[in-house]
Order: C-alpha cells, then structure tokens, then sequence
C-alpha cells in the first residue's frame, strides 16, 4: 500500500491518542513496523459521529493496474462492505 513519508503524519499527545483509542476511533494502524513515523502507528481515524475517515495510507495509489496494483480496492471495497 504506497504511503506518505513524514510531511503529514499524524501526531498526537499522550492524551489525546488515548481518548481516540477508547472512544473506537482508531480506524486503521500499521501493526507490525510503523513506516511513516505516526503517533502509535496510526494510519487512520474518524471523527466523533464515524462517518468521516482521515487516512495517511493511500490507497487511491494502488487501484489500478496503471498505477501498479489494485491492492488499495481491498480498503475501499470494505467500507462499502461496512455500510451495507
């Protein structure tokens, strides 16, 4: 999944990082190795309602053969997934 390097990446202090992960908005974060350098190693979140997604990974680069993969349809294909 192509991803941004540092301009942009997301950072947060202590408190807030944990008021998103109790409030379950934490929407997606790199579990093994964090490659951007993001607070917590996270790579999306929503807002208070959950009907809006902020995300650093970017999988608009990877969904079409052209761009060099369609690995990204698999984020966009479980939101749609999600709604129904």
């Amino acid at each position: 999944m192509p991803i941004a390097h540092n301009e942009g990446r997301f950072f947060a202090e202590d408190q807030l990082l944990n008021n998103l992960k109790v409030d379950d908005r934490v929407v997606m974060h790199y579990p093994n190795e964090n490659p951007t350098g993001t607070s917590k190693g996270i790579a999306s979140i929503s807002n208070d309602e959950g009907n809006v997604v902020g995300m650093m990974s970017h999988p608009e680069r990877a969904s079409d053969d052209l761009l060099g993969g369609t690995d990204g349809l698999r984020v966009f294909g479980s939101m749609l997934e999600w709604m129904r």
